[in-house]
């Protein structure tokens, strides 16, 4: 600074001997245009940002509508410590095939179909299967579950929202297992006679490989009795010999 002070300004001033003074303008003007900037940038991240608890969306058809596209992307991921080369390398992926992955030091992208998915590698679950006692009425651990019994009755109603679950407590075998899906897991989807790959259900459900990576499965023995928050298996039904019910609600 004290060179710049003695030395280099000094030099500008014979060119110039107002030059402190619109230097002194310019660089007002500069953080005046940064104001404008990032407003312009926040109005942008909101109109197109969708934020969940495990990740955050972007719309790749809302995406392609701003110019230039590489310097809204950059100041959008710029704060999940993506580097300006790898946000260049995203840029150029928009138009292609759909599972890149892309990784910072903290945080993975996904491009999938229609949006790029942003989740915290941090966060990631490292202990994939939990066992849950009759005893429990709730767990927070790995996810929010809690558990009622129900006697059944006449006025009973079912649930039909896809974050609870009532089934048979007849059916199932304590204590339960709640974990990880993995490759060559079947189920009988609830309405159907037959076994269906998970594999297959995400892939018609539409589920990015970051949505299958936080499924999570109740399981009684060996058994899927439900995948949380999408569909239960139709062996562990109500029916009209049903006494007991067990009632599952996830919370996000």
């Amino acid at each position: 600074r004290n060179q710049i002070r003695h030395f280099v300004l000094p030099q500008f001033e014979k060119i110039n001997p107002d030059f402190e003074h619109s230097f002194a303008e310019t660089a007002e003007k500069i953080k005046e245009t940064e104001v404008v900037f990032q407003q312009t940038i926040e109005k942008a991240r909101k109109k197109i940002e969708q934020q969940s608890t495990n990740e955050i969306r972007y719309s790749i058809k809302e995406l392609k509508k701003l110019e230039p596209l590489s310097i809204y992307l950059f100041e959008f991921l710029k704060a999940y410590n993506f580097t300006a080369s790898v946000i260049a390398e995203i840029v150029n992926s928009l138009t292609g095939e759909t599972g890149k992955i892309f990784l910072s030091s903290t945080h993975k992208l996904l491009k999938d179909r229609d949006f790029i998915i942003v989740s915290d590698i941090s966060k990631t679950k490292k202990k994939n299967s939990f066992s849950i006692s009759n005893s429990k009425n709730k767990i927070e651990t790995p996810i929010s579950l809690s558990f009622k019994k129900i006697k059944r009755t006449s006025n009973f109603k079912h649930q039909t929202l896809n974050n609870v679950t009532q089934i048979d407590a007849e059916k199932i075998s304590f204590p339960l297992t709640l974990r990880k899906w993995k490759q060559g897991d079947s189920f009988q989807p609830l309405g159907m006679q037959s076994n269906k790959k998970l594999s297959d259900f995400f892939i018609d459900n539409k589920l990015s490989i970051f949505d299958k990576e936080n499924v999570w499965l109740l399981c009684s023995k060996n058994e899927i009795v439900w995948i949380v928050n999408h569909r239960m298996d139709d062996r562990f039904k109500i029916t009209k010999s049903t006494k007991n019910i067990l009632q599952i609600t996830y919370k996000a």
